[in-house]
């Protein structure tokens, strides 16, 4: 349990003086969560909002086919949340799980409100914090759509290798919209170069 580390997020999303930083560590509540445990059904509504301190959590969806799909994964030093539901109040489309025991830092939306309306800070902050998931989910539909499966793999090595070493390939493969066995393939000619 690290305040430090919710500290060090807030003032690299916004640079803010050490006690603002300090009194926003302040309104999160410690809480640790098994290995598969759900922390957002899909069809519920998101209450609360989960910063990971340590451990990897996946949302997926089920397709068409009945298969799950992996959305996102999400580790160290992120929030693991479908932000629509937490602030409009509608059902999550996605389910939350945690792939890894995690420890984490939860807020409820009340909190977050009240903070939003009593300090600029937070406000601008979570204004950031919303531009920055958005950027993130517009380049993984661009990348989806313009780039290989291998070019794919090969930028997820580079921007979160700790994924490769604690994400069960499954997982990895469905999140790169390829199937197991090529994403085995792709690994094995990584491993030749």
């Amino acid at each position: 349990m690290n305040r430090n580390i919710l500290k060090s997020y807030f003032q690299q999303i916004l640079p803010m003086p050490e006690e603002i930083a300090a009194q926003f560590s302040e309104i999160l509540t410690f809480k640790e969560i098994e290995k598969g445990e759900t922390i957002l059904q899909e069809g519920k509504i998101n209450n609360l909002t989960h910063f990971i301190e340590e451990g990897f959590v996946r949302s997926f969806v089920i397709d068409v086919d009945d298969n799950e799909v992996t959305t996102e994964l999400y580790g160290p030093s992120e929030f693991a949340d479908n932000f629509l539901s937490f602030f409009r109040k509608t059902p999550s489309p996605e389910t939350f799980q945690a792939i890894t025991p995690c420890k984490v830092w939860v807020m409820d939306y009340e909190t977050v409100q009240k903070h939003f309306h009593d300090f600029p800070e937070f406000r601008e902050w979570g204004r950031l914090l919303l531009l920055s998931n958005f950027a993130k989910l517009q380049n993984r539909t661009i990348n989806l759509l313009k780039l290989t499966a291998e070019n794919r793999y090969e930028k997820l090595i580079r921007q979160k290798p700790e994924l490769i070493q604690n994400v069960p390939l499954k997982y990895l493969a469905s999140y790169l919209g390829i199937t197991d066995t090529s994403l085995s393939r792709i690994r094995k000619d990584f491993a030749r170069k």
